[in-house]
């Protein structure tokens, strides 16, 4: 019975021991301790943190850096350096195509190099984030470069109607309308201007301008005294001068002419149109030799000014010197002039021959002279009655 009762716990060790052995592996794995779960959860809820952080940095980080870049390029435009202006500009749309300015300033810049396509495509895309006066004056003004005048006009429409007090397009629609010989249009527009802004550059000159080709000389000579005195930069300062004594002219004034046109000679000595008008109303004074002399300095600043030429040949003329005087109109025949410029270059030419007795090659000038032209027929008749 003590044999069989040994036997059985040996059974039971080695039972055990089987099952310890079935069991050893268990107690190597490890045991999640309850306890530890906070600390895991936070450490990895701290790393989708600092992830979600640098993505929101970076996000943010774009349309900072593209407006960074496109303060650039419009720096690069207002230093005329166009094509890196663009070049900076398109990198600014890398990092925000959605700026609307971005493609605003990349229209200026291609405007500026006159690359018209290139800047009607990018105004285009701004309609898409906002419809500004500025817009529409850009467009407009492509429009009046590429001689689209009735696109150009509506886009000048449209700016006022969004801005009625932004100056610029009543100037440029006031522009259009002299262009088509609508001076009436361009008055109401220039004088509508002037409400707005009563110094605004050059509106006071064109405005009188207008006047004159509205022929009434008396209000064109008050607005050219109102533009003379509002202030402005030297260009239209000068036009100005120009046309007051063009005005002044016309009327017989001419010392008041000639003052002005000094004046205009002041602000650009190498303006040869002043040079020549001078001339000219010196001639009708009688003082050739001083005419002579100014006409020839406006010839050597603009060599094919044919107005001064025939001014001189006038001049000489009325000197008696005849075959001084051929030489300047010959110099315009052989030109390329207007049709009234050749024409007065034939009639001149006609006149001095008659009076150095060469009858038959004046009377080849005088025919290529239209019958109807001022002077024409009479001379006809006396170089025919020889």
């Amino acid at each position: 019975m003590a044999k069989k009762k040994k036997f059985k716990e040996i059974k039971t060790q080695n039972n055990a021991k089987k099952i310890e052995t079935i069991q050893m592996p268990e107690s190597n794995l490890f045991i999640l301790d309850l306890h530890f779960i906070p600390d895991i959860l936070s450490a990895f809820l701290t790393l989708c943190i600092v992830v979600l952080s640098l993505y929101i940095s970076y996000v943010s980080f774009k349309p900072y850096y593209g407006s960074v870049l496109m303060k650039e390029g419009q720096a690069l435009i207002n230093a005329q350096k166009y094509e890196d202006a663009i070049n900076k500009l398109n990198q600014s749309l890398s990092f925000d195509s959605y700026n609307g300015n971005v493609y605003f300033f990349l229209g200026m810049a291609y405007q500026k190099m006159k690359k018209f396509k290139e800047a009607l495509n990018a105004y285009n895309t701004v309609k898409k984030y906002a419809d500004t006066p500025h817009l529409h004056v850009n467009l407009g003004a492509i429009y009046y470069y590429t001689e689209q005048w009735e696109k150009a006009k509506k886009e000048y429409e449209k700016a006022i109607k969004i801005y009625p007090s932004y100056a610029v397009p009543y100037y440029n629609l006031a522009l259009i309308y002299t262009r088509e010989e609508r001076y009436k249009e361009a008055e109401k527009m220039l004088k509508e201007l002037l409400k707005i802004d009563p110094n605004y550059p050059d509106t006071n000159r064109l405005l009188a301008a207008t006047y004159e080709k509205l022929n009434n000389a008396t209000a064109a000579l008050k607005q050219y005294q109102v533009a003379m005195n509002t202030p402005k930069n030297n260009v239209s300062e000068e036009q100005t001068y120009f046309n007051f004594a063009v005005t002044q002219m016309k009327n017989n004034n001419l010392e008041m002419a000639i003052d002005y046109f000094k004046k205009v000679l002041k602000l650009n000595p190498n303006n040869y149109r002043a040079m020549n008008n001078i001339g000219a109303i010196y001639v009708r004074e009688g003082k050739y030799d001083e005419s002579i002399t100014i006409l020839e300095q406006a010839l050597k600043i603009n060599p094919n000014y044919f107005e001064a030429m025939l001014n001189a040949g006038i001049a000489y003329q009325k000197k008696g010197r005849f075959d001084v005087s051929l030489t300047y109109f010959n110099r315009v025949l052989a030109g390329n002039p207007k049709e009234v410029e050749k024409n007065k270059a034939n009639l001149l030419s006609a006149y001095s021959l008659f009076y150095l007795g060469k009858i038959a090659e004046a009377k080849e000038k005088i025919n290529k002279v239209p019958p109807d032209f001022p002077g024409a027929q009479e001379l006809k008749k006396r170089i025919e009655s020889q």
